[in-house]
Order: C-alpha cells, then sequence, then structure tokens
C-alpha cells in the first residue's frame, strides 16, 4: 500500500494536482531513482530545523519534498517559512545563484501534520555540482586564468573572504598580459550571488567569436613562435642588444598589414596582421619572457588611439613604439622629450629617458 501511495502521489505532484483528500505520502528528490517512504519523512520542529532542510535541499537539488511538523504549529510556520526562503534565495549564496522559487503547502501525513515543498531551479544539480570552491580573491584568480588559458566557456567559483572585484577589468588586463596562451579576449558577463556576504558566487561567462577548437589550435601555432623568439636572443647580450634581437625577430617576419582583429597574437605571428596594440602585449609579452621589464601603454598619437612600449634597458627607461620604428627601418629608444605627437598619462609611468630608481635600504 505505501509504494501504491507514492506511486499515486508522484502522478499527482507531475500532474499539479493538490495532495488527495488532504494527504501527501511521498517525497521527490531531484536525483532520479531515489525516494522516501512514510517511514523516513523528516521532522521539523523550529526555525532552524527549517532553515537547515532547505538549504540541505538546495544543496542536493531536490525539487520537491515533505516534512512532518509535530507540534510546529502552521502560523508559526508560516512566519518561518518566509525568514528561511528570504535566507534560502538571497543570502544563502548556492541558493541565490540557482534557486528561482519555493513554494509550500500544508497537509496532513498519517495523520499527523506536514508541509509540502516545491523548488524551482535556474540551474541544475550538474551545474551546482561543478562550482569551485576558493579562497578570496587571489585563489578565484587562479582558477579564473585556468578558464581563460583553455578557453572554457563559463566558471562558478564559491568565494569564500570574498570582496569587491571588478572581474571583467581584471579578465582583460590577464588577456593582455598573455597573448602567448589566451588567443581571444572574450566578451565577458559576470554575476555575483548574493549581493552581500563574505561568501558569494560568481558566475562567469565567456562568449568567443571563434570556436574552442580553433582558439586551440592557434594557440599551438603560437606557443613555438614565442619560445623561437626566446631563443633568437642571446642570452648573455645587454638589455639594448636584446631589445634590438627581438625587435628584428619580429619585424622580419612579415610585410605586415596594420589591421585590428580578433585574435591579434595569432594574426600577427601567423598571419603578418596587427594593430599597434597586438604588437605592443605580443613584444611586451617576448620581453617579459626574456627577463626584460616592459609594459604596454595606452594613450594616442596625433590624436588617434595608439598604444606603444615603455621598457627598461641597462637602468634607463625609454619608450619604444613598434610601428614608428618598423616604418623607419631602425628600433628607437625614445626619452620624454622625443615623444612628439604623443599622449599619455604621465603619472601612470615612468618617465622616459631617467634612471631606475635604486631600491629603498631598510635599517632594522
Amino acid at each position: 500500500m505505501i509504494a501504491l501511495a507514492i506511486t499515486i502521489g508522484l502522478i499527482c505532484s507531475a500532474a499539479g494536482c493538490n495532495w488527495m483528500d488532504g494527504n501527501y505520502s511521498s517525497v521527490k528528490p531531484h536525483r532520479v531513482g531515489y525516494a522516501r517512504t512514510d517511514d523516513d519523512i523528516p521532522l521539523v520542529s523550529d526555525y532552524i530545523d527549517l532553515r537547515s532542510s532547505i538549504i540541505n535541499l538546495i544543496d542536493n537539488g531536490t525539487t520537491q519534498a515533505v516534512f512532518l511538523l509535530g507540534d510546529y504549529q502552521q502560523e508559526n510556520v508560516k512566519k518561518d517559512m518566509f525568514r528561511a526562503k528570504n535566507y534560502a534565495l538571497k543570502s544563502y549564496p548556492i541558493g541565490a545563484y540557482s534557486v528561482e522559487s519555493i513554494d509550500y503547502t500544508f497537509g496532513t501525513n498519517g495523520g499527523q501534520s506536514a508541509l509540502s515543498l516545491e523548488i524551482a531551479y535556474r540551474h541544475t544539480k550538474s551545474e551546482i555540482d561543478q562550482i569551485r570552491t576558493v579562497h578570496e580573491i587571489s585563489g578565484a584568480t587562479g582558477s579564473i586564468s585556468d578558464a581563460l588559458d583553455n578557453h572554457r566557456n563559463s566558471l562558478v567559483l564559491l568565494i569564500t573572504g570574498y570582496e569587491d572585484t571588478d572581474f571583467v577589468q581584471w579578465i582583460s588586463d590577464y588577456v593582455a598580459l598573455h597573448p602567448d596562451i589566451v588567443m581571444e579576449l572574450p566578451q565577458v558577463s559576470a554575476h555575483v550571488y548574493p549581493e552581500q556576504g563574505d561568501t558569494r558566487v560568481v558566475e562567469l561567462l565567456f562568449a568567443y567569436q571563434n570556436s574552442r577548437d580553433s582558439l586551440r589550435q592557434m594557440q599551438n601555432q603560437v606557443k613555438p613562435i614565442f619560445s623561437s623568439a626566446e631563443l633568437y636572443v642571446s642570452s648573455d647580450a645587454d638589455d639594448q642588444t636584446k631589445l634590438s634581437q627581438l625587435y628584428t625577430f619580429l619585424m622580419e617576419r612579415f610585410d605586415y598589414k596594420f589591421e585590428t582583429s580578433l585574435t591579434p597574437a595569432y594574426s600577427l605571428l601567423c598571419h603578418g596582421v596587427g594593430d599597434s596594440k597586438a604588437f605592443a602585449q605580443v613584444y611586451s609579452a617576448m620581453c617579459r619572457q626574456i627577463g626584460l621589464e616592459c609594459i604596454t601603454i595606452s594613450g594616442s598619437f596625433r590624436g588617434q588611439a595608439h598604444y606603444w612600449n615603455m621598457v627598461q634597458a641597462n637602468g634607463v627607461y625609454y619608450h619604444i613604439d613598434l610601428i614608428q620604428s618598423y616604418q623607419s627601418g631602425k628600433i628607437q629608444l625614445m626619452d620624454d622629450s622625443q615623444m612628439e605627437g604623443y599622449v599619455w598619462d604621465y603619472s601612470a609611468y615612468p618617465r622616459g629617458g631617467t634612471p631606475v630608481p635604486a631600491p629603498t635600504e631598510t635599517i632594522e
């Protein structure tokens, strides 16, 4: 008889009907092939029990459940359900991320007061299980960089010790620093659940114009070129010689076309197509690969948006504009006074032509 009641109850639930004669004798978890009988329907007796039970259901992706109430009065249950739902949907990170709604009705089971819950999800149990737990933003960035390196479409993190972070900007900066690994800057959507709290779920969605397989193939073609660039440079040469050798390696590859591409490093190194940003980011990454300090500057040249590099060579800072050097036929290391027509945030970078400041000594 119990098995028959469970079967009828499941059919009734699937059809969206109410409890039969005020009785409901089944539990339908999200996981297939598992159901409780009347003998193991759990009892909730207060707010703590109720909230903990709801959180447990969410963690397991359960869609329907029944709880016995015992002496727990309906009026108190209603008040506590309001609080428990609010917590589950707005404060509990997994709930805020995954749950669409929580509905409940009262009834009886074997003559006992009972509560029926139905939870609707915006994410599946499988998606909930794939959430990675990390500590603080420093832990999150490692997972994000791995997702970008492998051109994944999404990443969901549960971050403890959460601090407000501009994830879109962080991702943009990371891609700019790693043109040898990340072939395309994706369009990023970042969602944080809940809005407040020390522990939150961060959902990152990455939209690429190229397929993952295509991006991997590009990555496999670009990596050997960076390795070749490193071998091209004399390890015992001075800084200016190394900079010049890298410049020669890069500029002798193609008769370049100055155009913008969605896959800057690949297009530049494999097809000879790139804009000032692609040149500056690739050159900067190659410099860092051989131990030279090199940064990318975003500014303008003769009124047009433009990118170039600032390098440290033999203890002095210099500007290098690869496109202007390419057009003149030789590498040019310039100080600030030679940067006619260029505009940039002067406060954000060292002054070109000035020595590198000596490290400050500390007295213990």
